[in-house]
């Protein structure tokens, strides 16, 4: 049991010793009007941070994004789209997105009178 015992110690020891390559990013202190912060000496105040670099093996192949869509999401129509625009412009708080849905019926209800249907 002790033997086990040592053999697991020294595994999780040998593990934890193995080092990644890491980097140091800093990147300059901003305050709220989006000026650089200096320091008493007159340099700019900077704030760091270690990170992972990761190696990328010879051959791998590096994941790409899948293409966003540019279709129109179910139910969308255009002239339920230009009648949101319009209700917008009357005072409603609605999005434009082509469907209707409870949001466009309320509008519809409260601001209708004030967009004559075309």
């Amino acid at each position: 049991m002790k033997k086990l015992l040592a053999i697991l110690a020294l595994g999780i020891v040998a593990t934890s010793t193995i080092a990644a390559e890491t980097k140091q990013i800093c990147s300059d202190v901003k305050d709220q009007a989006g000026r650089v912060v200096l320091n008493k000496d007159g340099t700019a105040r900077q704030t760091c941070r270690t990170i992972k670099i990761h190696q990328k093996y010879e051959g791998t192949v590096v994941p790409t994004k899948p293409p966003v869509s540019a279709a129109k999401p179910a139910g969308f129509d255009p002239a339920v789209q230009k009648r949101q625009r319009e209700l917008i412009a009357a005072g409603a708080r609605i999005t434009a997105d082509g469907i209707t849905g409870p949001g466009t019926r309320r509008a519809e209800a409260e601001f209708g009178h004030l967009v004559p249907k075309k």
